[in-house]
């Protein structure tokens, strides 16, 4: 089950936060080049962010399995607990941002822009940003507790 368990957060972290990397580094940018800011790639950017959303809140069950996994620092297992629940306020947030940002897209399409869209749309970036880097803490967190328990198990093991 330890290998299960490991491989499906590195599976579910690298699809929810890479997949979120190549959109927001990739995607987005050449959608903007080829339809232009305000064009169908506003419809296609939202309802590309909510999959992304899903995939994240997809992604929690496994991190949580593995937050409660053996560890010999229960520092690094509050740590990773921490870490688990700042990518669920985080997502959480996206989640509140997405449905309200959502609720004036035909007005942005228009090429009408609600002055609360603007900060809701940074404050949606930003949180994306503390989400990422959450995201590459838990995995350090988890590479270091996945080498100590491969540690602990030797030592047990050869004694």
């Amino acid at each position: 089950m330890t290998i299960f368990r490991r491989f499906l957060v590195f599976a579910v972290l690298c699809f929810w936060q890479g997949g979120f990397v190549f959109f927001s580094s990739v995607a987005v940018p050449v959608g903007r080049d080829l339809l232009g800011a305000r064009s169908p790639q506003t419809v296609i950017t939202s309802r590309v962010s909510n999959y992304i959303n899903l995939a994240g809140a997809a992604s929690l069950a496994p991190l949580l399995w593995d937050v409660f996994a053996p560890d010999p620092s229960a520092r690094r297992r509050w740590l990773r607990a921490a870490i688990w629940g700042v990518l669920l306020i985080t997502l959480l947030a996206q989640f509140y941002l997405y449905r309200e940002m959502n609720a004036v897209l035909e007005q942005i399409i228009d090429g009408y822009d609600p002055p609360q869209f603007h900060w809701q749309h940074k404050a949606y970036l930003w949180i994306s940003t503390v989400q990422l880097a959450a995201a590459v803490g838990f995995v350090m967190c988890a590479l270091l507790a996945w080498r100590a328990q491969d540690r602990a198990e030797g030592n047990a093991a050869s004694r």
